[in-house]
């Protein structure tokens, strides 16, 4: 599957708090931690973070537009009602993050540890997620389409009122889901989890 990538060119280089001060996250490159709070609501656009570590900050934003983060720190972020639209994520810790109500579009998770997060009524659509860590991760009626997964951790994750159909998680790990039957729907398995998920199902398997 394809997905459009971010639109960087040229960066200037700048520090998180001159951002923060200046109210101007626009083209710029960070890669450092910033120490006051982003008071105001704000759009980042066409950026590239490496190495920041947001739980430092309480971030405001309602849109990352064209932005890459690279090897960040979410770890319990708030990320409530943002929209991301043409973003990647490369190695970024991300366990406990809350993205409720969020709308993901053309968005790339590589590499990712997002270990007991919120996806619950989020908007996916043309997403990429791959060696991604999902263990406990939570998608209640979430709004799921054209996603592409490889080899990701959805161990004890849970799926609610969110049809799947379409999304190969063969490659991926299902140990342990909670999942409904209306969710269950046109998902793509192989064989082995196909087992696992029937007898999830109160299905029993006879050879």
């Amino acid at each position: 599957m394809k997905i459009e990538q971010p639109k960087i060119q040229m960066l200037d280089p700048a520090t998180f708090n001159e951002c923060i001060i200046d109210s101007d996250f626009y083209n710029k490159l960070i890669e450092t931690n910033p120490d006051m709070d982003m008071d105001e609501e704000c759009r980042v656009d066409s950026c590239h973070f490496k190495k920041v570590d947001f739980t430092q900050t309480r971030i405001d934003v309602k849109e990352f537009l064209d932005v890459i983060f690279e090897n960040c720190d979410f770890t319990t972020i708030e990320m409530n009602e943002v929209n991301f639209h043409r973003c990647r994520f490369v190695n970024c810790k991300m366990s406990g993050a809350n993205f409720f109500h969020c709308i993901l579009k053309n968005v790339e998770f590589d590499s990712c540890l997002l270990r007991m997060s919120n996806f619950s009524n989020c908007k996916m659509e043309l997403v990429k997620i791959q060696s991604t860590n999902f263990e406990e991760t939570r998608l209640f009626q979430s709004n799921i389409k054209k996603v592409e997964l490889k080899e990701c951790d959805f161990t004890k994750g849970e799926f609610f009122e969110t049809p799947l159909a379409g999304i190969d998680f063969s490659s991926s790990i299902l140990e342990g889901v909670t999942v409904d039957l209306n969710s269950l729907k046109g998902i793509k398995v192989n064989s082995a989890q196909a087992i696992r998920l029937a007898v999830l199902l109160g299905i029993e398997v006879v050879d």
